[in-house]
């Protein structure tokens, strides 16, 4: 997430799609589907070079990794 951040603050497009890519392939393979799917836009914004709606994106993408992860931890408790 920190990477995601960096990026995103420094408008780095490529270190935003390459970290979206990842976080959004792990968030898929934990069945974090919503959280996939964020990462899936956050993802194509760095490919197209639109920092537009990147930082609201990226709130919503913050809220649903604190979601994703708080189930996690309740399923392996």
């Amino acid at each position: 997430m920190r990477q995601l951040e960096l990026a995103v603050s420094t408008l780095d497009a490529e270190g935003m799609s390459r970290t979206a890519h990842s976080l959004k392939s792990s968030s898929a393979n934990v069945g974090a589907q919503h959280l996939a799917n964020l990462l899936a836009r956050m993802e194509n914004y760095g490919t197209e070079r639109d920092f537009t709606d990147s930082r609201n994106i990226l709130a919503e993408i913050r809220n649903a990794y604190q979601q994703a992860t708080d189930q996690i931890r309740i399923m392996i408790a």
